[in-house]
């Protein structure tokens, strides 16, 4: 039989297993604190930032990942996507510009005498400012480009993922539905197999972040969640769902907000659209049916 050990080197123990415990705990939070998240951008979000609606919100971005809180990783279809897409990115950029001015020369035209001409002084200032803007268009759209291109992960495409994306296909799992979503099964099954088998689940995290709520999401919900379809995808890549860019980088309340209303205005453009071509289809369907004399 072992003799009882003195209570004061019990208590002596205790507090050396205690204060061993304390810096295992410390050092897994400084782990856990250096080690970036991923960040995967589907293309709209990447088209929305080099249309430059909100150009503090890209600034945010990169200082977030420079100091190496977030770290990109980006599907190599999203790059193709990127490229195909740039010059109408630019000038639906530009477009939009031009048409404020466009839309105030029109203002000048109904105004008489003095009104007329202050309205014009105005309006010759803004044109002036207006150049300037349309530079850093172009500047923005090439911050984002270099963004993709040089602070990514470029995730390839591999054999292993267009299994999966053929067998999505044929089984119209999501994000497959009314269109051909392969592009969209792409972009998300190359990330989640990627994040998969490149990292260490027990020290980083990932967040997958698209406004393509239609294909992703579960439209059975009262909130926006991954579809059923992919959420073991996401789990096995330790990876949540977010739509809106600011609130997954936390970004401030500030920013969030503009992205709201984004994407709220976003989706009252989709509703409009599809309003738009419920009617087209209708009316085609009637037309079709007089024309068989119903």
């Amino acid at each position: 039989m072992y003799d009882r050990m003195p209570d004061d080197v019990v208590i002596e123990l205790a507090e050396l297993a205690e204060q061993k415990w304390r810096e295992i705990v410390q050092s897994k939070k400084q782990e856990l604190d250096t080690v970036p998240i991923k960040l995967v951008l589907d293309s709209d979000w990447w088209i929305y930032l080099g249309q430059g609606k909100h150009p503090e919100i890209l600034k945010a971005i990169i200082s977030k990942i420079n100091s190496g809180e977030f770290q990109l990783v980006t599907s190599e279809w999203v790059l193709k996507e990127w490229d195909r897409n740039l010059e109408r990115t630019r000038m639906d950029a530009r477009n939009l510009l031009l048409q404020e001015s466009k839309s105030a020369s029109k203002i000048s035209h109904k105004l008489k005498g003095e009104e007329k001409k202050v309205f014009d002084k105005i309006l010759n200032k803004y044109k002036t400012i207006e150049q300037e803007q349309l530079k850093l268009i172009d500047e923005n759209i090439a911050v984002v480009d270099s963004i993709i291109k040089s602070k990514s992960i470029i995730v390839p495409l591999i054999d292993e993922v267009k299994g999966l994306v053929v067998e999505f296909g044929l089984t119209k799992k999501a994000p497959f539905g009314k269109k051909n979503s392969t592009g969209d099964a792409v972009i998300f099954l190359s990330a989640m197999n990627f994040l998969k088998n490149n990292m260490n689940s027990e020290v980083q995290n990932s967040i997958f972040i698209s406004n393509n709520y239609k294909d992703f999401a579960d439209s059975n919900s009262k909130i926006i969640k991954i579809h059923p379809d992919l959420k073991t995808h996401l789990i096995e890549a330790n990876c949540i769902f977010e739509r809106n860019l600011a609130t997954a980088m936390k970004l401030s309340e500030e920013m969030q907000e503009k992205i709201d209303k984004y994407l709220e205005s976003k989706a009252e453009s989709i509703l409009e659209d599809e309003y738009v071509q419920y009617e087209i289809d209708r009316y085609i369907a009637m037309d079709s049916e007089r024309n068989r004399g119903k």
